[in-house]
């Protein structure tokens, strides 16, 4: 009852607000018709139903997640979003696992305080050393198989071209002609302006390949789904070069990651940079089988060779699904579609990434990994990865520094360094295994970290703090002191309860087993979907023009 009491009917910040608008939402608070308000600035995210991640000044009627009684995310309606004018300044937070946000002073976040008692605070009166309240995992939609053929066809450029199997051509010739007497007095009416009779003529006989543009054009006015279309596509065509259908498969989405750590994409080729002969011949493999034609090779202007697969139609696909063209370091992003993939696909792709961006660890004393991530120079890639990986229950810090260096190589090249670089690197324990066991490198240092799965372990940082005291009154309920715990094998909890030490997610679960615990605000804390991140620090930064409101239903 405590913990929904705490959590279930939340008002966020109604302070910013018109009189009008506060009245009404505090008499919903109170009636149990909402779950919360909250007022942020508008490039701060909100995670979606889906799993994918919306700035809040582009959230409508979405569906959002929120926490329920329990500390577990589920799924809520939006009832109204509210856009306000903004004169005050805002407050940025920084937690200990790198993440920041920016928050109007009254808004409100979910902390425990040195009772172990969960009291929401405004951001005004959070101080350093607090803990705040994070996600730590979250529920994703992935695409039905439709949902995906439909969002691949989408992608397909209107001006390009597409080959199709022989009896779906014939059924649109056929249909076309009974329902408006010729193929000729079709095109007149509806497509003349796209281009010639005879394109179109030779197209549907199958002698050409037929722009996209035409074929939506004439299923749509026979009634023939986009998705038949799509599933009878055997090649793409954009220029001289002949691909065949565009689909997603691991290979394709492990060779896009690859492409985002290292590589670029053109208006008219993917390409892959790398000075690595073993990945550069693994990722040439790849562009073959999936080009059907030989990879073009080539260098950069600092030798460094380069993969590239030639095709305008494929990199106008790309750029429609969410790539960025040209070179992109600094402002590199993960697409939107790839937060909704299965985890085997997202284990694909990041897999790319991390042949590319990825670093390890290794402890020289015993010869053994103790640290893997990604390291970038766009903070925005640096922030999608660290969102993505929580969707697998994986938790990251983000670590950054600025750098002002030249490094000469033996073989007398020099690198540069300037600018700020970002590092995702993945916490221990559990979420070390987790990923280990998730992730597929192909460079030979990274396989290394396939060597923690069999380790023991848990994650130091993983906590739940300040509950020490209620602790405390479990251990007396359970009737044994914790020196007799102690001399009978068990966990001594005396540095928990003094507040010596805060108690691990792991080792909480593990006392409330041995005292048959039936608290329920320790039991949701220890399931819950919350990671608790210490502040760093707080400032007062310059106002945005607008802050956005959002009520959420029960």
């Amino acid at each position: 009852e405590e913990t929904k009491e705490k959590v279930d009917l939340i008002g966020a910040h109604p302070g910013s607000l018109s009189k009008e608008h506060r009245l009404r939402m505090e008499n919903h608070l109170r009636e149990g018709k909402m779950k919360a308000i909250v007022c942020l600035e508008g490039n701060t995210e909100i995670l979606t139903a889906q799993g994918t991640w919306k700035k809040i000044k582009d959230i409508a009627k979405d569906q959002v997640q929120s926490l329920n009684p329990k500390l577990r995310l589920n799924t809520h309606s939006i009832k109204t979003h509210i856009t306000k004018e903004n004169f005050d300044s805002l407050v940025k937070i920084k937690t200990s696992l790198g993440k920041e946000i920016l928050a109007t002073k009254e808004h409100k976040f979910l902390t425990i305080n040195s009772g172990g008692i969960l009291e929401w605070k405004e951001a005004q009166n959070l101080c350093e050393e607090d803990f705040v309240a994070t996600t730590r995992k979250y529920e994703f939609q992935t695409y039905s198989e439709t949902e995906m053929k439909e969002l691949l066809f989408s992608a397909y450029p209107d001006k390009g071209y597409v080959q199709l199997e022989k009896d779906f051509l014939l059924d649109i010739k056929n249909k076309t002609i009974q329902k408006y007497g010729s193929l000729k007095a079709y095109w007149r009416q509806n497509l003349s302006s796209m281009g010639s009779y005879s394109i179109y003529i030779h197209g549907l006989l199958g002698d050409n390949l037929l722009r996209i543009e035409i074929l939506k054009t004439n299923i749509k006015s026979l009634g023939i789904s986009q998705l038949s279309l799509y599933e009878a596509i055997l090649f793409t065509s954009a220029d001289k070069y002949k691909t065949p259908k565009l689909e997603i498969s691991k290979d394709f989405l492990r060779l896009l990651g690859m492409m985002l750590a290292d590589g670029y994409l053109s208006k008219s080729a993917l390409c892959i940079t790398n000075r690595n002969p073993k990945i550069l011949a693994y990722y040439k493999k790849i562009i073959e089988n999936l080009s059907g034609k030989k990879c073009f090779e080539t260098a950069s202007s600092s030798g460094t060779p380069v993969l590239m697969w030639q095709s305008v139609f494929l990199s106008r696909f790309l750029d429609s699904l969410g790539f960025i063209t040209g070179r992109k370091a600094r402002i590199c992003r993960i697409p939107e579609f790839i937060y909704r993939l299965s985890s085997t696909d997202l284990s694909a792709f990041l897999s790319g990434y991390l042949d590319g961006d990825g670093f390890i660890e290794i402890k020289s004393g015993d010869d053994r990994p103790y640290s893997i991530g990604y390291a970038t120079t766009s903070k925005r890639m640096a922030k999608d990865l660290q969102k993505i990986l929580l969707r697998e229950g994986i938790v990251s810090s983000l670590r950054s520094s600025f750098e002002d260096s030249t490094q000469t190589l033996r073989s007398g090249r020099k690198i540069v360094e300037y600018g700020w670089f970002y590092e995702v690197v993945i916490l221990d324990g559990e979420h070390l295994r987790r990923f280990a066991e998730f992730i597929c490198p192909e460079r030979e240092n990274l396989q290394r970290i396939k060597e923690v799965i069999n380790l023991r372990g848990y994650c130091n940082v993983d906590i739940i703090p300040n509950v020490g005291k209620i602790l405390r009154e479990e251990r007396k309920i359970y009737g044994s002191s914790a020196y007799a715990m102690s001399q009978n094998g068990l966990s001594d909890p005396t540095k928990y309860e003094l507040g010596k030490r805060n108690i691990s997610r792991h080792k909480l679960k593990s006392l409330l087993e041995t005292y048959n615990s039936k608290n329920s605000l320790l039991s949701s804390l220890a399931q819950s979907d919350i990671f608790w991140e210490r502040i760093e620090f707080t400032e007062i930064v310059k106002p945005s023009s607008f802050v956005y409101n959002i009520e959420v239903d029960v």
